[in-house]
């Protein structure tokens, strides 16, 4: 909603008291500054894979927060047939962001679902942030062309994010790993490299 070019948001939430909590309770209100009211978002309460098989609509950006894929229901939302589904979503000029878990906890996942997303969408760029409350946490971004090295608008008062990409997509020798497969459905393999890296966590 900072951004006043913004014409319309389409938020894609499976659980439908989580929104309308957000949208009515006082202090969630006040944090999210009345944003689920806001006449330019329409909230949809329907399962993404299903949402997005049915959907007809073409987006501009594509931001994807999914819980981690820790069992196979979560396992298809990273999977090479979603990504092939969420392309009928895109243009040539969609941009995507997608959560990939932790590149320092859980490595081969990170980069299982980097070279998922990568099948589909030939221009990825992977980078990790700190997060206060989850620790050293990636992302990867999607386009069908470069994503890296773009002039981005700067938007004045963010509090974090110093447009400095280059240190965010580096990556220290122990947060890469080699020979990850693609997560397909009829392999799930992104849920065992998250059941083994994230196991020896807890």
């Amino acid at each position: 909603m900072k951004y006043k070019d913004v014409k319309k948001v389409t938020l894609v939430d499976l659980d439908g008291e989580m929104t309308q909590f957000f949208k009515t309770n006082e202090t969630m209100r006040r944090l999210n500054q009345n944003s689920f009211s806001n006449p330019k978002v329409k909230i949809i309460n329907k399962d993404a894979y299903i949402w997005v098989k049915d959907s007809k609509k073409k987006f501009d950006v594509i931001i994807i927060d999914f819980p981690d894929p820790s069992n196979y229901s979560l396992g298809k939302l990273y999977s090479l047939q979603f990504y092939k589904e969420l392309e009928k979503l895109t243009t040539l000029d969609t941009k995507i962001v997608v959560q990939t878990t932790s590149p320092y906890f859980a490595p081969k996942s990170f980069w299982c679902i980097e070279k998922t997303i990568n099948q589909i969408f030939p221009f990825t760029a992977a980078y990790h942030t700190y997060v206060p409350s989850f620790g050293e946490w990636g992302f990867s971004m999607a386009s069908f062309e470069p994503v890296n090295n773009r002039v981005y608008r700067k938007l004045p008062g963010l509090k974090y994010y110093d447009y400095n990409f280059s240190q965010m997509s580096y990556f220290n020798k122990d947060m890469k790993v080699k020979d990850v497969e693609v997560n397909r459905l009829d392999n799930q393999i992104l849920v065992r490299y998250f059941d083994e890296e994230w196991g020896k966590v807890q």
